[in-house]
């Protein structure tokens, strides 16, 4: 009994640490981007550079960045539905940054490898689509 609980603690803190690293790895692979460098993106017409609008559906409906497409938080782990390869340029947006970074990391922790956090729509200093 006593071997049972000394293997489950090592285990417990092998899968622990493990965790953590690829925490630190995703944190170092996080980026933000602007939205005059998103804005360069939507003019330049580059087929391989995602816009994503993570909000919920009324919210992308109330107005969204042109080219977006919604999928909202609860159900980015179907992105693969709308972006061709996890090498292609993943830019996520929200409300106000805080689902967008959320939205990040999980891109990251499924294997995504060009995710930028362009943060809140209320941040968007160009035109949006109604």
């Amino acid at each position: 009994m006593k071997k049972i609980l000394i293997g489950l603690i090592v285990l417990c803190f092998i899968t622990g640490c493990s965790s953590n690293q690829e925490s630190k790895d995703n944190e170092s692979k996080y980026q933000s981007i602007t939205s005059e460098e998103v804005f360069k993106e939507i003019e330049s017409e580059n087929t391989s550079v995602y816009i994503i609008d993570v909000r919920t559906l009324s919210e992308y409906k109330s107005g969204h960045i042109k080219n977006a497409i919604n999928v909202p938080l609860d159900n980015i782990d179907t992105i693969s539905q709308y972006v061709s390869s996890k090498e292609d340029k993943v830019i996520v947006y929200c409300q106000s940054g805080n689902r967008s970074r959320e939205a990040s990391f999980k891109l990251l922790e499924l294997g995504y490898q060009n995710v930028f956090d362009l943060g809140g729509i209320q941040d968007w200093d160009y035109e949006i689509v109604r």
